[in-house]
């Protein structure tokens, strides 16, 4: 289990799993009481992730949980879970029903959420179609919120230095071998940031970004285009059509061949463009600051 990597996450203050559970779940009862007491369940979650602080949000459960998932996701499914998964649906992200071969309600709205079938997954669990509005805007105002207040380096570090102790604990109880993982790939993450730091390394992120920027726009036009219809195509058609794919390739591995860990330099280039290069640096010193605490 990857927990190093929650542990450079959360260290840097990033927050937002479980195991597979033998849950059976029950079909969702869509009477109109039933319906009335999920809109409820929903807007009262909604209102406790707008009113509450980061610092009030973010438990040291939270942390608990993110550290035992190991990775980005394993904090948003901690904070998923706290927040949403339990108070409303009664499960967890994670759960899954053996029997009838079925995850989470949680999990599957969490999913449709993504840009799949609201119809189909809500309908697995007879849930109404009609909170997904409720469940999106959840999911977005816990992200604005949370990646709001650690773009200031000030609350980043504020974050860190409160949850200090749970992390460093957890990495030190660590058997040697996954310590010794989690400190090479922490030591990793500190020279991708530090890297970050060059021209050339930024310059190659940012021809990333735009190189996938034209990609994007350009599949969402051709399924835009030929949507509903079935097209072929000739070799020298298809080599045209993955042109701009290739090129975002073609960037990826110019960036990789720079990058000490890839994974790091991408999320170091987001949280430049939110908080500059202050903030690079304070994730830097910050990792410096983990290394050294469990490396005692």
């Amino acid at each position: 289990m990857k927990t190093w990597k929650a542990a450079l996450l959360l260290a840097a203050g990033v927050v937002a799993s479980g195991g597979i559970g033998a849950v059976i779940f029950k079909p969702w009862n869509a009477t109109p009481l039933a319906t009335i007491a999920l809109d409820y369940k929903l807007g009262m979650a909604l209102n406790t992730i707008r009113v509450g602080t980061v610092d009030q949000l973010v438990t040291a459960d939270v942390v608990r949980d993110t550290l035992k998932g190991g990775s980005l996701y394993a904090a948003r499914k901690a904070m998923f879970d706290k927040y949403l998964c339990g108070p409303v649906f009664g499960d967890r992200h994670d759960d899954y029903d053996s029997v009838n071969r079925q995850n989470s309600k949680c999990f599957d709205v969490l999913y449709a959420d993504n840009g799949s079938s609201v119809e189909h997954w809500y309908g697995k669990h007879g849930l109404p179609t009609a909170i997904a509005p409720a469940i999106s805007n959840m999911r977005t105002t816990m992200a604005e919120k949370l990646r709001d207040h650690l773009r200031d380096p000030h609350n980043l570090r504020a974050a860190y230095e409160a949850r200090k102790d749970i992390i460093i604990a957890h990495l030190r109880s660590l058997d040697l071998k996954e310590r010794k993982t989690a400190v090479e790939w922490l030591q990793s993450a500190q020279q991708a940031f530090e890297a970050f730091s060059t021209p050339e390394m930024q310059d190659a992120y940012q021809a990333m970004v735009a190189a996938e920027r034209v990609w994007l726009n350009h599949a969402h036009q051709r399924w835009e285009e030929r949507k509903g219809t079935v097209v072929s195509f000739t070799l020298d058609q298809l080599d045209e059509e993955l042109r701009p794919f290739n090129k975002w390739e073609e960037t990826n591995d110019r960036l990789r061949a720079l990058a000490p860990n890839l994974y790091v330099v991408k999320y170091a280039g987001r949280r430049q463009q939110e908080g500059g290069m202050e903030l690079i640096n304070e994730y830097t010193a910050i990792i410096r600051d983990v290394i050294a605490a469990v490396e005692k």
